[in-house]
């Protein structure tokens, strides 16, 4: 069945559902430009200052792995739980999404200080080890101290209202105000649109990858015995449908009902089974590869 009714932007009042939100994460450069090494290096070869350096670490990375797995994991949960609003990094999170968006971020917060907390303890004795890494290289100056260290990480994030036109019309001239409203309106339609195809785009590629993965799969009895498998897949490719479809009613800003159809029938037509199943049975398989196919066209009558 064709899909001929785009999802609905003009006129809905975004500001009323969604806000925006940001994201800031910091940590402590575990590196350094080494000036002196780098003119060494570039003398010894007769090569331009300007045309390499040398940068070395200060301590032993192994260390920091817990923070940057933590800072992975935000990184993670702030995009897959908002959409896309403008360049610079501002996201829109949608009012229904935002205690699970809190929740989320709360947790993995306090992962970080914990983890921070542990690396700051420890710090002092890093710090001696790469003494003996670095040798010559090590420069003490380069070092924060242990209670420094705690200042160099940083995790916020801040929900911003949604701008309408009426915020910024207020001390404009009266001839003024109707197209500065219309570009306001404009632009921001345009980047509903972007969000809101961002949620479909996710739910094609899923969807797409599923009917790829289910048509290429075959498993075969040898003489020998032994089962020989091709083209195998994993039971995520499942249950990372069934995440994204768990966040649409939260990333579906425009509550649009189309978008809520799809979702329902991508949980009954593409999720009841699971990895297992869909490797076990060829007719189980096969069908749900071709409701996979027939949902990833009519999604992308939406776009």
């Amino acid at each position: 069945m064709a899909v001929e009714a785009k999802p609905q932007i003009q006129g809905y009042r975004l500001d009323e559902h969604a806000m925006l939100v940001t994201l800031n994460l910091k940590k402590w450069s575990n590196s350094k430009h080494n000036k002196k090494v780098s003119a060494e290096v570039a003398n010894q070869h007769g090569a331009d200052q300007k045309m390499g350096r040398y940068t070395n670490k200060l301590i032993n990375p192994e260390p920091l792995k817990e923070i940057n797995s933590i800072d992975s994991q935000i990184r993670m949960e702030f995009y897959r739980r908002t959409l896309p609003w403008t360049d610079e990094g501002t996201r829109i999170l949608s009012c229904s999404g935002y205690m699970d968006f809190v929740d989320a971020m709360r947790r993995l917060s306090n992962q970080r200080k914990a983890a921070i907390a542990e690396f700051a303890k420890m710090f002092p004795t890093y710090v001696s080890d790469a003494q003996t890494f670095l040798g010559s290289l090590f420069d003490s100056q380069n070092y924060p101290s242990q209670q420094e260290i705690l200042g160099k990480f940083e995790f916020t994030w801040a929900p911003i209202p949604m701008p309408t036109a009426e915020n910024f019309i207020a001390k404009l001239a009266e001839n003024e105000v109707e197209m500065i409203r219309q570009n306001i309106e404009s632009n921001r339609d345009d980047a509903m649109k972007g969000a809101v195809n961002d949620v479909l785009e996710r739910m094609v590629e899923l969807a797409e990858k599923m009917a790829e993965k289910l048509e290429n799969y075959s498993k075969t009895e040898q003489e020998n015995g032994k089962t020989k498998v091709e083209n195998s897949f994993k039971d995520t490719l499942v249950t990372n449908l069934k995440d994204l479809l768990t966040l649409v009613p939260s990333l579906n800003i425009t509550n649009d009902p189309k978008i809520s159809e799809f979702a329902s029938r991508m949980t009954n037509e593409l999720c009841r089974y699971d990895g297992e199943t869909l490797r076990n049975s060829d007719d189980v398989r096969l069908n749900t590869a071709k409701a996979a196919k027939s949902i990833v066209e009519e999604l992308k009558g939406l776009l």
